[in-house]
């Protein structure tokens, strides 16, 4: 395991050299993540000495790769304290809904190479979620639905596909404190404006990239 774990690469396909190969950005990176995946959990690799001050009672606990995606220890345990921190401190005991915004593939190079576009990519994201609330509760000012997201920048085939998951409150709250319920969202609006809101915190990176115009930025309709 140990000549394995360092003699590990990332293989390329025949023909394709590392300056030509469309991963060839990652291919150092996924080097030592997937390194330091195989070193996870062996004690010859590293390990902490865990003793009780009353009872002197010691176990060893060998360090592990805090992996997010590759290693499935790493990435359940991290899961698992998330969701019990947004149930115990964060959401609310209120109807809540899915939403997921992407960007359509013309677009998603750009997110290689200018990585501070997630930022707006998430902004745009909740201020779509905010003014379609407040529209649809009939509310203008003070109003606050509730959402929580995440960014995540590959597909289910690990290729490259920025979007947002979020978990959006079916309603917010008045300035008064009052729930107002929303049971209904009209995911074409909800579209339009996102990809009005997102659009032109791309326009220096996508002027500098491409002269050819981005195609409409998708949502998904909000699940249950």
């Amino acid at each position: 395991m140990r000549c394995w774990s360092r003699s590990t690469r990332v293989s390329r396909a025949p023909g394709k050299t590392s300056s030509s190969a469309p991963t060839a950005f990652w291919h150092g990176l996924l080097d030592g993540v997937v390194a330091r995946y195989l070193d996870c959990g062996i004690f010859e690799r590293g390990f902490a000495r865990i003793r009780c001050p009353d009872c002197a009672a010691e176990f060893l606990l060998a360090f592990s790769c805090k992996g997010r995606g590759l290693c499935p220890s790493g990435g359940a345990k991290r899961a698992a304290e998330f969701a019990a921190l947004l149930q115990d401190e964060v959401v609310a005991d209120v109807g809540h809904a899915q939403w997921v915004f992407t960007v359509p593939k013309l677009l998603r190079p750009y997110f290689m190479r200018h990585r501070e576009l997630l930022g707006p990519l998430c902004a745009a994201a909740w201020q779509t979620v905010r003014e379609l609330m407040t529209v649809a509760a009939g509310e203008e000012k003070g109003f606050r639905p509730g959402m929580v997201a995440v960014v995540q920048t590959f597909g289910d085939q690990l290729d490259l596909h920025p979007h947002v998951h979020a978990l959006a409150t079916r309603g917010g709250w008045a300035s008064s404190g009052e729930w107002v319920p929303v049971p209904y969202v009209d995911t074409s609006v909800a579209e339009k404006l996102f990809r009005h809101l997102f659009q032109p915190k791309t326009g220096s990176a996508h002027s500098h990239e491409t002269a050819r115009g981005p195609t409409p930025a998708g949502l998904q309709r909000p699940r249950p």
